[in-house]
């Protein structure tokens, strides 16, 4: 052959990328044995293999495709999980003939599947995710079920097949692509998320489901849960602690002061040094600040527990009346300060005026308007206890003497 020839042969080819690959330019494929092809090609599950098919013709021969699947059933997958994937009841009536066909090894692939799947679980193996599990177990029925019926449905009997079939979608690719975290390790979850979450396949098994799905990532029961993971959820739990503590010993600091932490830690309404043990009135001569005892509660909470808001400064406006808005002092602060009660927030009344016990309905009112028992039922009513109502009672009794004394 001449230069020019040659030169024209291989400018045709370049213009042409289609001629390397005709059916005379294959020849090499020809030349290898079967049992090479058939050893190669069983790598590729059945989808592949009719794509293959569809493609080259020399790989469309029924006698190759036949050794394709018997090599498979017999060598691939153990015989225990293929027998009886050529029965009717599990290939259908339309594929049954002398030669296997890729439909066989599909039906094959779907019981190795199923019955892979339908194995006790042990204790230590591969982890492959429940909610794949099902929803491959679902698909499988479906396509059971897509195979010709004999007798003929109702319309209603169709609408419910069709139902059926369509809520049933393919498995994904990934057999654990709901149990990786960020990193491709095994996500961390409780004890019972684990129960519901992750299935523990034997190896036998993981090999095969790991050859109809290779893009699925192997998770391996001694290796746990992902470290980094884990390191990432300590850090975040001490740095929460950490934040935790300084919050705590920011509100503990107004604690530092002496006379803060002796108001902090006072146990009665007014402080013990300031108690007169015996005289007419309970304390010392001097001048005393009142405080609005919720406003106290909400503080010493918030101090010990930090719960909610940070109390803002103590306000005196629930101590003003309503009509004039000028100070009016509690009747149990009044009955206290003039000797009607031993205690500040207690209910201990003076010996000579606590009333002989008798029922909260039965309380006499003596000396009292007709209102002013009216009053003493709306005290009962917001929750005040018989000796907080009789306190209350006491009180107002020391206010009508002051003032007819007046």
């Amino acid at each position: 052959m001449s230069a020019t020839a040659a030169t024209t042969n291989n400018n045709a080819t370049m213009m042409n990328p289609a001629a390397r690959f005709q059916p005379t330019n294959c020849w090499i494929l020809h030349m290898l044995p079967t049992e090479l092809h058939v050893n190669i090609l069983t790598y590729l599950r059945a989808y592949d293999l009719v794509s293959i098919q569809l493609t080259c013709h020399m790989l469309a021969s029924p006698q190759l495709t036949h050794a394709i699947v018997v090599h498979t059933a017999e060598h691939v997958y153990p015989p225990e999980l293929t027998r009886g994937f050529d029965t009717p009841s599990v290939a259908g009536t339309n594929h049954v003939g002398p030669l296997y066909t890729y439909e066989h090894l599909k039906s094959m692939e779907m019981l190795v599947v199923a019955r892979v799947l339908s194995r006790p679980e042990p204790a230590t193996g591969y982890y492959v995710s429940k909610s794949w599990c099902k929803a491959a177990l679902q698909w499988l029925q479906v396509q059971q079920q897509e195979q010709p019926v004999k007798k003929k449905l109702s319309k209603k009997q169709q609408r419910i097949r069709n139902r059926r079939l369509s809520d049933a979608s393919p498995p994904w690719p990934n057999v654990n692509a709901d149990l990786l975290c960020e990193h491709d390790k095994l996500k961390q979850c409780g004890s019972r998320a684990s129960r519901a979450k992750r299935r523990i396949l034997d190896k036998q098994a993981w090999k095969v489901i790991k050859k109809l799905y290779p893009d699925s990532n192997t998770l391996d029961t001694f290796e746990g849960e992902c470290i980094q993971c884990r390191m990432e959820e300590e850090t975040r739990k001490k740095s929460q602690a950490d934040e935790l503590e300084r919050q705590r010993q920011e509100r503990k600091r107004p604690l530092s002061c002496p006379v803060v932490r002796g108001f902090y830690t006072r146990s009665r309404g007014v402080p013990q040094s300031s108690v007169e043990p015996s005289g007419k009135s309970p304390l010392k001569p001097g001048v005393y600040h009142v405080l609005p005892r919720a406003w106290c509660y909400k503080w010493r909470r918030y101090l010990k527990t930090g719960e909610g808001e940070e109390p803002s400064a103590p306000c005196a406006s629930a101590l003003l009346c309503d009509a004039h808005r000028l100070p009016l002092i509690p009747p149990h602060l009044e009955s206290y300060l003039y000797g009607g009660t031993l205690q500040l927030l207690g209910t201990s009344l003076v010996a000579e005026e606590q009333p002989a016990p008798a029922p909260v309905a039965s309380i006499p009112v003596v000396g009292l308007a007709p209102n002013d028992e009216e009053m003493l039922q709306v005290l009962r009513a917001a929750g005040l206890s018989p000796g907080e109502v009789a306190s209350q009672r006491m009180a107002m009794l020391n206010m009508e003497r002051h003032r007819a004394a007046a």
